[in-house]
């Protein structure tokens, strides 16, 4: 539990330099079937200029708008995925703490 904090801390700390999204949430997916690099290539036109995707291991981070969101989750078939969690905007500090 601990570990995924701060990789949740890292994660953020590294997309909230983006001034654009500053305000959106983050989504945290583990993914299963599918390797990390694959799925980066296949979500990235989705997000859009104002939004990011990252990711690490097998956890994909997006902070975008809730509809690029909703579009990625869609796009993604639910047996790539194990989990999905949602943090806003004050997430990287709350880890943090």
């Amino acid at each position: 539990m601990q570990s995924r904090l701060v990789l949740v801390a890292v994660l953020l700390a590294a997309l909230a330099g983006s001034a654009d999204c500053a305000d959106y949430p983050i989504e945290v997916i583990e993914l299963q079937s599918r390797p990390l690099e694959q799925v980066l290539l296949l979500v990235k036109p989705f997000i859009g200029p104002d939004g990011t995707v990252t990711g690490m291991g097998s956890r994909l981070v997006i902070k975008a708008a809730p509809d690029q969101v909703g579009d990625v989750k869609r796009l993604m078939p639910t047996d790539w995925r194990r989990w999905s969690n949602t943090y806003g905007p004050s997430a990287a500090i709350m880890a943090v703490s």
